[in-house]
């Protein structure tokens, strides 16, 4: 566990080159590991949860290309869509702390031919988090997939010949989910339908158009047809919203603040916290929008602006799940309640987000009252005192509590602070380099 002090800054400014999606980067790996042909990927992510996904297409026979002057690039050479075999060693397949992975394979695996038998399992973070939201519509289509009495890990999948396919509603808004029934879908014998409650990422659709699904939108429903194999392209990875988030409220927050942020992800379900800054008075502007291998992509220019009030929609907190601790950051600085309702997902994350974000806020001097789906930030527009907070194993806290300390009066100390690894590695290195002192 290590312990971070970053202190205020007067401004942020230059040119950042974001990570490549994280959410991307997953799906890159595990189609590539079904995939027909050797695929190379670049500007992959390399946290630890990506790291995470790297290893275990390697135990499910996929051989793993890595260059020394480049580990955001590999070469893999998997074993097609029917070919995943379980581990020859018997070994369970690690996910570590990567639930994208855990979902994502599970649907995968259980569109495998008949008599193959997977055994998933997480670290202690994983090991808490629910998994029947994906084991029981898995079980809709046709597939065996087991879990604990209590819903977590490990998952067991039972391959048993063709999922028969059908309609699926989704009960909680996921596209750790959707894209699960997805990839079974791939396996089935007819056509599989999801239907969803809300605008989610849209990534494993795209990517797998590219490789040669036959992928339908008809509003909030999409379907996928059976195939025998894919072929997905060399594809490079865009940048990560979900990383540019924070450096967007600290370019916001601060007085005289510059930032580039070049080809990002601009799809519905990843810019809606970009939509509400902007709604609040960011000055957020969009050049240069083209697509880069299936996904949306925009250059970004940040200064700084002062934000007003707005009403969150739930359609928003849908599409920003992963952006709403940040968001809370924001909202201090505007005069008034800011209320977030409908967000009971942050519950189930790396940590109880609603709970551990109260408590970091609190010691940090920002008021923040939890609510059983979302929370309540009561603006001051003056930065905080600064001090203390805990990151609570979880990478958004960490990375939260590093932008507080730029706009706060004192800085702020995080401890724990290494769980930025799981998706932004050199996280902190980044806010010294462009913070303004």
């Amino acid at each position: 566990m290590s312990t971070v002090h970053v202190a205020p800054a007067t401004a942020v400014r230059g040119e950042v080159h974001l990570p490549g999606d994280k959410s991307v980067s997953h799906r890159a790996l595990l189609l590539a590991l079904a995939s027909t042909r050797p695929v190379r990927i670049e500007n992959l992510a390399t946290g630890d949860d990506v790291a995470a996904t790297l290893a275990a297409i390697e135990q499910l026979g996929a051989t793993v290309e890595r260059f020394e002057d480049d580990p955001t690039c590999v070469v893999v050479t998997g074993v097609g869509l029917q070919g995943i075999q379980p581990p020859a060693d018997g070994a369970p397949i690690d996910c570590r702390n990567a639930g994208t992975l855990a979902r994502l394979l599970s649907g995968l695996l259980a569109g495998q031919p008949a008599g193959r038998t997977f055994t998933l399992i997480g670290d202690d973070s994983l090991s808490r988090r629910p998994m029947r939201r994906v084991a029981d519509p898995l079980s809709e289509l046709g597939a065996r997939v087991e879990t604990e009495a209590d819903g977590t890990m490990p998952i067991v999948v039972t391959s048993g010949g063709p999922l028969h396919g059908g309609e699926v509603e989704l009960a909680v808004a996921s596209a750790q989910v959707q894209s699960a029934l997805l990839l079974a879908g791939l396996g089935a014998s007819e056509e599989t339908t999801v239907v969803e409650p809300g605008v989610l990422r849209d990534h494993t659709e795209r990517m797998l158009r590219r490789a040669g699904a036959t992928i339908r939108r008809r509003g909030s429903k999409v379907s996928v047809d059976p195939i025998e194999s894919i072929e997905l392209p060399d594809t490079r990875v865009p940048a990560d919203p979900s990383a540019a988030a924070p450096l967007i409220a600290a370019a916001t927050l601060l007085r005289g603040s510059l930032l580039r942020l070049p080809g990002v992800i601009d799809s519905p379900g990843r810019s809606g916290f970009m939509d509400v800054v902007e709604a609040m008075g960011g000055r957020i502007t969009g050049s240069n929008r083209r697509e880069q291998d299936g996904e949306p992509v925009v250059d970004l220019e940040v200064q700084h602006a002062t934000v007003g009030r707005i009403f969150l929609e739930t359609t928003d907190v849908v599409r920003m799940i992963d952006e709403l601790p940040v968001l809370a950051l924001v909202a201090h600085f505007r005069r008034g309640e800011f209320v977030v309702r409908g967000a009971e997902e942050l519950r189930a994350k790396e940590s109880d987000r609603i709970a551990d974000l109260a408590q970091a806020l609190k010691r940090v001097g920002i008021s923040c009252q939890p609510l059983k789906d979302g929370f309540i930030i009561r603006g001051s527009s003056v930065r905080p005192d600064g001090g203390t907070m805990e990151a609570a194993g979880d990478h958004r806290l960490a990375m939260l509590g590093g932008i507080i300390g730029l706009v706060s009066r004192h800085g702020v100390t995080i401890e724990g602070a290494d769980c930025v690894d799981v998706s932004f590695p050199g996280f902190f290195d980044l806010l010294d380099a462009i913070a303004v002192r």
